[in-house]
């Protein structure tokens, strides 16, 4: 029950975030997970819950707390420095 429902708690954080700042947060986790399938709003509980659920108790607190961390990151990027990481990201 507490990884579903910290998961649940963590997929409104990611959708309460501005678009652009959710779809720079969803293409940092397709990068971090390493997945064939990228996540989107759709599918995102499910997919966090199913790798989540294949690590041991550490690895899940560990991958929780980073998680978390990198939604606040794309929360508090200022405006002025999002527009300059995704021109960055655009011309690479």
């Amino acid at each position: 029950m507490y990884l579903a429902q910290t998961l649940t708690d963590l997929c409104e954080q990611i959708n309460q975030l501005e678009e652009t700042r959710r779809q720079g947060f969803l293409a940092w986790l397709n990068k971090h997970h390493r997945t064939h399938t990228p996540a989107q709003r759709e599918t995102l509980l499910v997919q966090l819950y199913v790798w989540l659920s294949g690590l041991d108790q550490d690895g899940q607190r560990w991958e929780l707390r980073l998680l978390e961390n990198e939604i606040a990151w794309w929360r508090n990027l200022s405006a002025t420095r999002l527009w300059l990481f995704l021109n960055k990201e655009h011309y690479e």
